[in-house]
């Protein structure tokens, strides 16, 4: 690996991502300011810093899904009804859950 390599991969993900057509728009979640990208593309976690990428994934997971959450709430869709059509269901069938 080049020096540097890993502290521009999320810059090209970010770019790739934000060419593709497919996303209205595309915010970048970040430990600290990213060079080039202007601060209303991006969201800062303050003194995130030191916790390292392991210590952040939960934080960012959690902020995906959080946005997925509401987006679907705002699409109609619910966590009980995760479709209207009926072809995404949250229930398990076949599956008999036994008292202890």
């Amino acid at each position: 690996m080049k020096p540097g390599w890993n502290a521009q991969a999320p810059y090209g993900r970010l770019a790739k991502s934000r060419s593709s057509r497919d996303a209205g728009r595309v915010i970048a979640l970040a430990s600290q300011p990213l060079d080039g990208i202007a601060t209303s593309d991006c969201i800062q976690v303050d003194d995130a810093g030191p916790a390292g990428d392991a210590g952040l994934c939960f934080p960012y997971m959690a902020c995906g899904q959080l946005y997925a959450f509401h987006r679907s709430l705002f699409l109609g869709n619910s966590p009980d009804q995760p479709s209207r059509s009926g072809t995404v269901s949250r229930v398990v069938r076949g599956v008999t859950i036994h008292s202890l």
